[in-house]
């Protein structure tokens, strides 16, 4: 039987999940990467085979726990985004959250509150945007424009007077010097980003079934500044800092397709040996797999030296 939505968690049980989401059996990835080992002869590659099983045993441990968060974040019933959904799709959409920001360095607490999908396709909230660029090196000084043609670079609403533009000037940080130094274009001009009232007027979007200009809805008549800003910080990581947080993008722009992953691993075929076969002894735990390889490669003067 399909499950109903979910009322208030103060007042509506939660129904039990479903097996659909539960983890499907598949094949141990470390198992076989370490198995490969006996048949490897390069020290260089053991450690990358060694690290690589790493890596997928550690994710396969953040999926576990990202999923047991995911159901205790439905279960709590105070997610609004969840509660309109079946427990199944509640607990995929609060996972899907968790691991989106995962790749993206950011806490499960961000994750879930600025990992937004839009049109079907991640977004990210324009404060975790600014973050990173901030974290990537990237700094501006902000310029407002109001209506009396007064520019200022307070933060400060003006009082009786409409914002109508934001100009973003960028800068760079030189690990040399340790100082913010403003990125220059092929004129040796300031690198600048503007946005405002005039561009908003000039863009049409589809809200409630009907045509309106970007600046009518709602968050541009009452936070105009504040969204003049955010779009100017959307293009800067758009035209200027586009390996910042790649695969995702500001959540009031369309969603790009993903780079294609770069950390893929080529999967060695194991050597078949021919030769008689040996005693038959017991095979050896993956604990002691990873104990004796890497003792052999970084305890064994010998084979520290190949």
């Amino acid at each position: 039987m399909q499950p109903t939505p979910i009322e208030p968690a103060s007042t509506t049980a939660i129904e039990p999940l479903a097996d659909t989401i539960a983890p499907q059996p598949m094949e141990q990835p470390t198992e076989t990467l370490l198995a490969m080992l006996p048949h490897v002869d390069d020290p260089a590659l053991k450690r990358d085979l060694i690290a690589t099983a790493g890596r997928y045993q550690i994710n396969r441990l953040n999926y576990a726990e990202d999923l047991r968060l995911a159901r205790m974040l439905y279960q709590s019933g105070q997610f609004n985004e969840l509660k309109k959904l079946t427990p199944d799709q509640g607990v995929a959409l609060a996972l899907a959250k968790l691991q989106f920001g995962r790749q993206q360095a950011l806490s499960q607490m961000q994750s879930m509150r600025c990992v937004v999908f839009i049109s079907g396709r991640p977004t990210f909230e324009n404060s975790v945007v600014a973050e990173k660029l901030a974290d990537a090196g990237y700094g501006w000084d902000v310029e407002f424009a109001y209506a009396d043609g007064v520019k200022t670079k307070s933060q400060q609403d003006r009082p009786g007077q409409e914002c109508v533009s934001c100009t973003v000037w960028l800068k760079k940080y030189n690990p040399t010097t340790r100082e913010y130094e403003p990125m220059l274009d092929r004129h040796k001009n300031q690198i600048s980003e503007t946005f405002g009232k005039a561009e908003a007027d000039s863009i049409d979007i589809y809200e409630d079934g009907k045509t309106i200009k970007l600046s009518q809805k709602f968050n541009y008549k009452s936070w105009a500044k504040d969204m003049f800003y955010w779009r100017c910080i959307a293009r800067i990581k758009k035209f200027y800092a586009p390996n910042v947080m790649r695969g995702s993008v500001p959540m009031y722009v369309e969603a790009l397709d993903a780079p294609p992953f770069e950390g893929a691993v080529e999967v060695i075929a194991p050597v078949v040996d021919n030769a008689p076969a040996a005693e038959a002894r017991p095979e050896p735990t993956l604990s002691e797999h990873v104990a004796a390889t890497a003792k052999s490669l970084f305890d064994d003067p010998a084979a520290a030296q190949q």
